[in-house]
């Protein structure tokens, strides 16, 4: 039986009213077949190069020569961090980015968690039509195509311009936001369809250093309007490997002794069906950290060992408004999944594993906070 491959298509995307020109961008199309679970190896030997990295590569290079960054990555700098967690060696990779620091965009200020998308706020409406690298249209045989259907949503409610952007102030190689829907005009909250895109883009790519991540607002959200963050990180994090702990409910596990922040575990399985379910359980859950004012963060990666598939990673954590900023590095999504952009030369010179731990640890929630989290989640 034949699939369609993904493509490429030229289709035209509205920004909302907001800009006054529109734009035909590339339409990356894909089928349920173009998925992959389990991606290369790290040493590179017989790696094959998805449709997805190829396109990403290069429209990512076209916006780096054409100077839409607002600087180079020629100048980070790495090093690895190892330890002992629970008994067991993990290793961490802090870089060196001095100029992501100095020259993001600044975070708009939240009055909650729970904050209502605003046009007058930055949000993706706005940004330059060359930011946009290409559109990512799901097929009718994915999750999200099938979810899409059993839910009736058309895609005249602009259901469809789910944008690739580049961020132009990136962490690292080919980092870009993920926007599902961008005329819809979501605020920062976790929703099913989104998160199934989300997975869907993990494993487009054939790589084993692509990941993808999620704040919440007080999570380090920079921006009220649904996203999520992708890029490469060339080094293989601790996260990557890490496997289930404690079955707590249906496709929920628990981590609690090998990683340093107490969060809850995932498996992505490649049945579409059955990423709904997961999708569904995972989003139950961020709802309930809505009502209880939690904020969290989400990473999804990929191993390649092969008993080991996608997973997601959900930690709830304590609210950046109730914590001192760290001179080391902010909490967010990377961070947790053992990524650590240092803001100054100084700080990555003097950070060691023991400092980073501190730095997660004063993040997570203690115990007795999580355990009532877990108590709401047996009852659900």
């Amino acid at each position: 039986m034949l699939t369609r491959p993904a493509k490429y298509v030229l289709c035209t995307v509205i920004m909302n009213g907001l800009q006054s020109d529109c734009e035909t961008i590339v339409g990356f199309c894909y089928s349920g077949d173009d998925l992959i679970d389990t991606p290369n190896d790290w040493n590179g030997q017989n790696a094959s190069c998805s449709n997805f990295d190829k396109i990403l590569h290069e429209k990512w290079k076209k916006a780096e020569d054409s100077g839409i960054l607002k600087y180079t990555l020629s100048d980070c700098e790495y090093k690895v961090l190892s330890g002992d967690i629970s008994d067991e060696s993990a290793s961490y990779v802090a870089q060196l980015n001095p100029q992501r620091g100095f020259n993001r965009r600044k975070r708009e200020a939240f009055d909650s968690m729970n904050q209502k998308f605003s046009p007058n706020q930055f949000n993706f409406t706005k940004i330059k039509n060359n930011e946009i690298l290409f559109n990512l249209k799901p097929g009718d045989d994915t999750a999200v195509g099938i979810y899409k259907k059993n839910n009736h949503i058309d895609a005249t409610d602009h259901s469809n311009d789910n944008l690739v952007a580049v961020n132009i102030s990136p962490i690292d190689n080919c980092h870009v936001l993920v926007i599902p829907s961008c005329s819809t005009c979501q605020p920062q909250r976790l929703t099913t369809i989104s998160l199934l895109m989300a997975m869907d883009v993990v494993q487009l790519s054939s790589r084993p250093d692509f990941r993808v991540g999620f704040n919440s607002l007080y999570a380090w959200a920079s921006v009220n309007h649904l996203h999520y963050h992708a890029m490469l990180f060339n080094f293989k994090l601790f996260i990557d490997d890490l496997d289930s702990s404690t079955l707590l409910q249906d496709h929920c596990f628990i981590i609690e002794k090998s990683y340093m922040n107490l969060g809850f575990l995932f498996h992505v399985p490649m049945d579409a069906l059955k990423r709904i379910e997961v999708a569904k359980q995972v989003v139950s859950i961020t709802e309930m950290f809505h009502k209880r004012e939690v904020p969290y963060n989400i990473e999804i990666t990929r191993s390649t060992k092969s008993n080991i598939d996608t997973r997601i990673f959900l930690w709830p954590r304590k609210s950046m408004k109730d914590l001192t900023p760290s001179p080391c590095f902010d909490v967010a999504c990377v961070e947790v999944g053992g990524q650590f952009p240092v803001k100054t030369e100084a700080e990555f010179t003097s950070l060691t594993f023991a400092k980073a731990k501190k730095v997660l640890m004063e993040a997570g929630l203690d115990r007795t906070d999580f355990m009532q989290l877990i108590d709401e989640i047996k009852n659900m």
